[in-house]
């Protein structure tokens, strides 16, 4: 009998030992800064208008009635404030926190930035539109598969201006996104 006891308190603390580690949720801040020191185009502002900011996450679910929390990748929108950024406040350093709000799981797979239509850079007091990729309707995604801090982190997307902001023939401009995240 004694036996029979040890087998069946090691076999489940053998069991309790082989469960996958969850992780908590975590409170994800996003922050937008462009870390350069200089103006491109000499431009005196540099608009992109931001309407939200959703995360990819990879993090445990678990039905009502289930032992087993499975495993999902999906979107979460995080709060944002929409409006339109002017990028050149954001040079040398500064940072603007732009959305804030729980992440499932703490893994982050994906962060896309849903921009809108009204993105322009002005010129010597002319304001010409910014044109967006085909196939940027939805915004542009970074991959950023990394693990966050539980319970609270925060990431500065680095949006460099300067590689993102091309001028097309005929003096259109055009964005495709370039970034780091710090």
């Amino acid at each position: 009998m004694r036996n029979l006891l040890t087998l069946i308190l090691s076999c489940a603390l053998l069991a309790s030992s082989c469960k996958k580690e969850e992780r908590g949720d975590t409170m994800l801040r996003i922050y937008l800064g462009d870390n350069l020191r200089a103006i491109p185009f000499n431009a005196e502002a540099l608009n992109i208008e931001i309407q939200g900011v959703k995360i990819k996450y990879q993090g445990p679910v678990a039905d009502a009635n289930s032992n087993d929390p499975g495993n999902s990748e999906d979107w979460v929108w995080l709060n944002t404030k929409p409006g339109v950024y002017n990028l050149v406040d954001l040079f040398k350093g500064n940072v603007l926190q732009i959305s804030s709000g729980p992440v499932p799981g703490a893994t982050v797979k994906e962060i896309r930035f849903v921009l809108g239509r009204n993105n322009s850079v002005k010129m010597d007091g002319v304001t010409i539109p910014i044109n967006l990729p085909a196939n940027s309707e939805y915004g542009f995604k970074i991959p950023a598969v990394m693990d966050l801090a539980v319970p609270i982190d925060s990431l500065t997307i680095d949006f460099n201006t300067a590689k993102s902001l091309q001028r097309t023939s005929g003096g259109q401009f055009a964005l495709n996104p370039a970034f780091a995240i710090r």
